[in-house]
């Protein structure tokens, strides 16, 4: 299977449970808040063939009250702060903006359809930046450390990223995560995605510059760098993979294995459910 195809069914199928889930416990909230029946609320279901006043239908009540609150309350939780960061960042960004470089960039590259702001620090910074209308961010120091190629590569390794809306699927995959972050194997499939779309958006620079070897000197010299500067809802250049993505450079056609889901994770995650499973399906018999 084509990695792209792979990492759109990861996706795809991580949204899906994930409104699948969001969905059940919004319907089994309002039932409990405003007696509004619903006919497919499976929780609601169940927990109705549980006696009242048994105490396995206390004990069910509460851990799924309070999975739904720490599930909710998490998500909002994060939604909140991760828009509060992208306007601060986003403001920093603007306030620190070195004019010249940022109108040379949006002039050179019109054509690519994205927005450019070269920050004027020292420091490397390279991300995409933004939820609905995605920014490529970059410093000064990173033109003035690399030579026009490798800029260029670092360049169109952010352009992927804009095109393909990355910001904005990694916050909603980072909103699930955070709300749905006692389910074990779920960390590593958002794992796995990000992995993969760094090195498709390695693979996307080096097929529009011809040459792996741009973008093989930027990761070599930044597989020396340490702690970069980091925004919120951002796609960064070097934050994740650089082990695979300096092996996909030196070995382009060896195909990458990736896990996309571990035997610890995925063994508590089947263990969960059975037992989740074996209570539900046993107060609904």
């Amino acid at each position: 299977m084509k990695p792209a195809l792979r990492i759109n069914l990861i996706f795809i199928f991580l949204l899906v449970v994930g409104f699948i889930v969001l969905a059940q416990m919004g319907l089994y909230t309002v039932q409990q808040i405003w007696d509004i029946r619903f006919p497919i609320n499976f929780l609601q279901y169940c927990i109705s063939a549980f006696n009242e006043t048994t105490l396995a239908y206390n004990i069910f009540t509460f851990i799924i009250n309070a999975i739904i609150i720490y599930t909710f309350g998490r998500m909002l939780w994060r939604f909140v702060k991760q828009i509060y960061l992208t306007r601060k960042w986003l403001g920093i960004f603007h306030s620190q903006k070195h004019i010249k470089l940022t109108k040379l960039l949006n002039a050179k590259y019109r054509k690519w359809g994205a927005k450019f702001i070269v920050v004027n620090d020292e420091k490397f910074i390279a991300m995409t930046i933004g939820l609905l209308k995605p920014q490529i961010i970059v410093s000064s120091g990173v033109i003035g450390m690399f030579s026009k190629k490798e800029v260029e590569a670092i360049l169109l390794h952010e352009q992927y990223h804009v095109q393909n809306r990355d910001p904005l699927n990694l916050f909603l995959l980072t909103l699930l995560l955070e709300g749905m972050g006692y389910i074990p194997s779920m960390k590593t499939m958002v794992r796995s995605f990000k992995t993969w779309k760094e090195l498709l958006a390695d693979q996307f620079a080096m097929r529009q510059m011809g040459t792996e070897y741009h973008l093989g000197n930027v990761l070599l010299k930044l597989s020396s760098v340490g702690r970069m500067q980091h925004a919120a809802a951002a796609v960064y250049f070097a934050e994740n993979a650089i082990n695979y993505r300096i092996m996909q450079v030196l070995e382009p056609k060896q195909t990458l294995h990736i896990p996309i889901l571990n035997f610890k994770p995925l063994f508590l995650t089947l263990m969960f459910t059975f037992i989740m499973s074996s209570l539900i399906l046993g107060g609904c018999s």
